[in-house]
């Protein structure tokens, strides 16, 4: 049977329990990594953080794996993919700082035993740099000795099939690129946090079509204004579990094939 969602996070564990679960189960740990980002009027700063926590939290219930305290800062809002870091209350930290964080992580978890980690990511614009930093984490342990170590890099939203999309945009679909603030994740708020949502504000505007090509300065009148690159006036409950339970079973198959769950581990 696997644990609570209680049992699963270290840090609502002992560290005697979490020795004990390192060395009988050899589990994953999971490291949600979001940001601290505007995403539209209707939803918090804290966007990214709750729909990754409810994620991590939810795959680790059905796998066993354990979910370690969230990185809830991430790398700079983008115009194209996130609007922009000029937004008010958007806390971003710089390249070098992430990778390093991702690195120090891997290697303090690799220390006390573990050799299954899964970084998961729900901010598009931290991809490259968790990879820097698992990069340098592996070359570093593997000086040290330990090369058995199995790291992944995984970002939620790249895990809806085409089935899910046409089910909740039909042929309206424009393109993942403008769905930052917009349908996908007010949808989950909706479905597993909907205290969170303000109905009222959700915006209506058209979608901000990016261009296939940056300008620095940018210029924030070329941007969106309301800090959402699409409406999210479909955003529903319903279609929140659609998105939530597609994507959380997708993780789970994805840890499961990866580290060898069914052999080996806590599934």
């Amino acid at each position: 049977m696997s644990p609570t969602s209680e049992e699963n996070h270290i840090s609502r564990i002992t560290w005697v329990e979490y020795d004990r679960r390192v060395s009988e189960d050899n589990p994953v740990v999971i490291v949600p990594v979001a940001s601290t980002e505007q995403h539209g009027p209707h939803t918090p700063l804290g966007c990214d953080a709750i729909v990754g926590a409810e994620i991590a939290d939810e795959v680790g219930r059905r796998t066993g794996a354990l979910i370690a305290p969230q990185i809830a800062y991430g790398y700079k809002s983008q115009p194209r993919t996130g609007g922009g870091n000029h937004f008010p209350g958007n806390i971003c930290i710089d390249a070098e700082t992430l990778s390093c964080l991702v690195n120090d992580i891997a290697q303090s978890l690799a220390a006390h035993g573990v050799r299954k980690i899964c970084f998961l990511s729900s901010h598009v614009e931290n991809q490259w740099f968790l990879i820097e930093g698992v990069q340098d984490a592996l070359a570093a342990l593997d000086a040290a000795g330990i090369n058995d170590m199995r790291i992944a890099c995984m970002s939620y939203y790249e895990f809806f099939s085409p089935e899910v999309r046409d089910a909740v945009f039909g042929d309206k679909f424009i393109s993942w690129e403008v769905e930052h603030g917009a349908v996908m994740t007010t949808s989950i708020l909706l479905h597993r946090r909907p205290e969170v949502v303000d109905r009222d504000a959700i915006p209506e505007h058209d979608p901000v079509l990016p261009l296939p090509y940056d300008i620095y300065p940018f210029d924030p009148a070329r941007g969106t204004q309301s800090g959402a690159l699409s409406a999210s006036t479909i955003a529903s409950a319903e279609n929140g579990k659609l998105f939530f339970d597609e994507v959380t079973g997708r993780l789970c198959e994805a840890l499961i094939q990866e580290f060898d769950l069914r052999s080996g581990g806590p599934a």
